[in-house]
């Protein structure tokens, strides 16, 4: 008992009626019990709704004979939710017979968190590469536009047309340039 309070991890036994004959302080402290005050109690008054119906296949597999591991976000009641990875194993006699369970639990949560961080930088990497071969695609479509406007303009004699058609579309890929320019440098770093 001393040995599994210091483990970081849960550790629970339950009998074949979801009883809880043993729970160590990593198993019980999250739930808001003691390894004493949680002896003799049913997994239904311990477990929240949620994380009992959610439970409840892998204990119906552990009395089954089964192992098995699973996940679950777990409510607590200090309004936390953890992200446990659960690992079940049933305790069979020499007759054969399912007589309960042992149940280890890992806090995965920072583990969890860590990896939709992972996921979040590799999909703003992904939004940079893409913009940048965007940005890149779209200044050398003003580069072409801008080499067949501005030779327009030197061929063309009628000043009006110029002024009102020809320098604002220079204009505009000037600037559309000056942005992909800008965009590019952003990405290169």
């Amino acid at each position: 008992s001393l040995i599994t309070n210091e483990v970081p991890a849960g550790i629970a036994y339950l009998n074949t009626h979801f009883v809880f004959e043993y729970a160590n302080r990593g198993f019980t402290k999250p739930l808001g019990f003691t390894p004493e005050s949680i002896r003799g109690k049913a997994a239904k008054e311990v477990l929240s709704p949620h994380i009992f119906e959610s439970a409840m296949p892998w204990f119906n597999k552990a009395l089954a004979g089964e192992s098995s591991t699973y996940d679950i976000d777990a409510d607590l009641p200090d309004g936390r939710t953890m992200f446990v990875r659960s690992f079940m194993r049933p305790e069979i006699s020499d007759q054969g017979q399912v007589t309960g369970f042992y149940l280890l639990t890992l806090d995965m949560t920072r583990q969890r968190e860590s990896d939709m961080a992972l996921i979040r930088a590799q999909k703003m990497e992904a939004l940079g590469t893409l913009s940048a071969g965007i940005a890149h695609d779209f200044n050398n479509l003003l580069t072409i536009i801008l080499g067949n406007l501005i030779p327009m303009e030197d061929a063309m004699d009628d000043d009006g047309l110029k002024q009102e058609y020809l320098a604002p579309a220079i204009a505009a890929a000037s600037r559309g340039n000056d942005l992909t320019n800008r965009l590019l440098s952003l990405t290169k770093q």
